[in-house]
């Protein structure tokens, strides 16, 4: 797999980090550009996890030839990273015929997947540039949890490794898993990938609060982020950021004041039938703003994304996004530093 990233930025290649400059310098000037989507593309699920509720939200899914047509209008918005999510993305069969368009159009494309569906899958899925693959620990947690996948996902991993395609790791936080999170990182270091982690979290469309249950208190998160940090420091592959894990030790599961939010300008989320808006936390919400419809009203739904309002978020790229580019408006010279160390590793 090649070189351990050291943090998120490090997962990009250094001709995307580059191409991304100047929209990221006309976004902080105040004028939006869609550097990157997260389009769900389904909420249908193969697995059944036990924390997770988005599977529940009804809809319509866009045909194959209207997502063609967003991706192109987008990459003329300047649109250079688009992650197909869900659900369960590889439940869409065109999916990897939608990776190579994008390519194609110079996007970098990157899927995110609960990696069960991998190996009956890999002769499609070539030209993605990443694959993120949900991992929540050793057999038994991942199997209680995330409906006995443990081993397809394993399989998956192989595969992938073999093939040459490029992937990471992605774990929730949960007490369901809070003390194996050492399991994820060796599976890292095995892989010779990288592995994020994020705090569970309560999605809109849970109405029920089930992944409530799951809720570490303030004190083992403290202490998950301790335990990450100092494996961090010991060049373990853990590719979440000191400035994430220190922002989450420190906030979760409250507030996180003084950080501002690039949802809606600098990266956006596409609901199944076509919406848009700013982050995950507002897909259940999303279709009800006609203004937002991308098919009716194309990429100038942008300027209709309301205003964020939310001050606890945890998902992992968008908070390292929202932390990153904060600080670079505190402190550009040091922010730059940065991108030009990880552009230089790249």
């Amino acid at each position: 797999m090649g070189k351990t990233a050291g943090s998120w930025m490090d997962l990009l290649d250094r001709k995307s980090m580059v191409r991304s400059i100047p929209s990221v310098l006309k976004a902080m000037a105040g004028h939006p550009v869609p550097l990157r989507i997260t389009h769900c593309i389904t909420y249908r699920c193969n697995l059944n996890c036990t924390y997770c509720s988005r599977h529940d939200i009804p809809g319509r899914e866009l045909s194959t030839k209207e997502i063609k047509g967003l991706m192109r209008s987008f990459r003329g918005a300047g649109t250079l990273f688009w992650s197909f999510n869900g659900g369960e993305a590889l439940l869409r069969e065109e999916l990897g015929e939608l990776l190579t368009f994008g390519k194609n159009l110079g996007i970098t494309m990157s899927f995110a997947t609960n990696g069960a569906l991998i190996r009956e899958r890999i002769d499609e899925i070539g030209d993605a540039d990443m694959v993120s693959v949900s991992i929540d620990g050793p057999r038994d947690i991942q199997d209680a949890n995330r409906s006995a996948s443990y081993d397809m996902v394993i399989e998956g991993l192989d595969t992938m490794s073999t093939r040459g395609i490029r992937f990471n790791l992605f774990a929730v936080i949960g007490n369901h898993n809070i003390d194996s999170l050492g399991h994820v990182i060796d599976l890292a270091e095995h892989f010779g990938t990288a592995a994020f982690f994020q705090p569970i979290r309560i999605q809109k469309e849970d109405k029920a609060g089930n992944a409530r249950l799951y809720f570490p208190e303030a004190r083992q998160m403290r202490e998950a982020v301790a335990y990450l940090t100092d494996e961090k420091r010991k060049g373990r592959p853990v590719a979440s950021s000191y400035d994430y894990l220190e922002t989450i030790g420190e906030c979760w599961p409250s507030g996180m004041p003084g950080v501002r939010c690039y949802g809606g300008r600098l990266f956006c989320f596409i609901t199944p039938d076509g919406f848009v808006t700013q982050c995950c936390d507002t897909l259940a919400s999303a279709s009800a703003n006609e203004k937002c419809d991308l098919i009716e009203n194309g990429v100038d739904a942008l300027k209709d994304i309301p205003p964020p309002k939310c001050a606890t978020c945890y998902s992992s790229l968008p908070l390292e996004a929202n932390l990153f580019f904060t600080s670079l408006r505190r402190n550009p010279l040091g922010g730059l530093g940065k991108a030009i160390r990880c552009v230089l590793r790249a």
